[in-house]
């Protein structure tokens, strides 16, 4: 009997070990020969993920979309076009980074995979660099509070809560309209978010600029509603506009 209960364990311990996400610095991987496209060739690309695109009102991963780019293809195949690329150039931790680009149709881009969050695990981070607003995380479909806790100019380190979800098997997606992504990580710390700062900067009679830390967002009324258009740390050179910002009917604040 004693065997028995032996091999149970081990099995449910093989069971456990099977379900730990992989590759969440995308340093696994390379590209195959003749690469077109396929489902295949984009999980030997990017070990443990599966990565998709959905145009606005169609169909999910839509063959057309291209929407995976291998290590070392190039960035021109990007333009105007949803992908998924890994590279070199892309990488905050490590050798590869990956950005996602949701192109100019609409429609979402993105990377998901399946595993155990740790039990521990308080905080899920990424380092990131934003090109653009649009960076959403999800768990199980529902959307996730991302906060800025560090970085600089040039990345920054992104925080969202997963406390509820530690202990348990979910499905992590981190879809974008136009990010480099890398170093996702399950932290037991309890992310503290920066304080958000917004200042507005004179460059030239005519010119300003903001420098802001945290979530930028827009809106069309003081009273809102706002929408996120972009997240920072440190001097970005956002909204430079040869405009009289006194009489400006655009609004901006800064979240976190």
């Amino acid at each position: 009997m004693k065997p028995l209960l032996l091999f149970a364990s081990l099995g449910l311990l093989l069971a456990a070990k099977a379900q730990q996400f992989q590759n969440l610095d995308f340093e696994q991987g390379s590209t195959p020969p003749n690469y077109t496209g396929t489902a295949a060739e984009r999980l030997q690309i990017l070990p443990g993920w599966t990565t998709y695109y959905r145009p606005s009102g169609g169909v999910e991963d839509n063959p057309s979309a291209y929407p995976l780019l291998g290590r070392g293809i190039g960035d021109s195949f990007c333009i105007g076009s949803p992908c998924i690329d890994v590279g070199s150039s892309l990488a905050f931790h490590g050798r590869y980074g990956l950005r996602i680009d949701s192109g100019t149709g609409g429609g979402e881009s993105g990377i998901r995979q399946t595993g155990l969050i740790p039990a521990d695990a308080h905080t899920l981070t990424l380092r990131a660099g934003g090109y653009g607003a649009g960076l959403i995380v999800r768990i199980d479909g529902q959307p996730l509070d991302i906060v800025v806790v560090g970085g600089d100019a040039t990345q920054m380190t992104l925080a969202a809560d997963v406390t509820p979800f530690a202990g348990q098997s979910h499905m992590l997606t981190v879809a974008a309209r136009l990010y480099q992504i890398d170093d996702l990580r399950f932290t037991p710390v309890v992310a503290v978010p920066l304080k958000p700062v917004l200042e507005l900067v004179q460059i030239a009679r005519d010119r300003h600029l903001y420098v802001f830390t945290g979530v930028l967002q827009i809106a069309d009324a003081a009273d809102g509603p706002y929408r996120d258009i972009g997240a920072g740390i440190g001097r970005q050179e956002c909204c430079v506009e040869p405009f009289d910002f006194r009489v400006l009917s655009t609004f901006f604040r800064v979240r976190n």
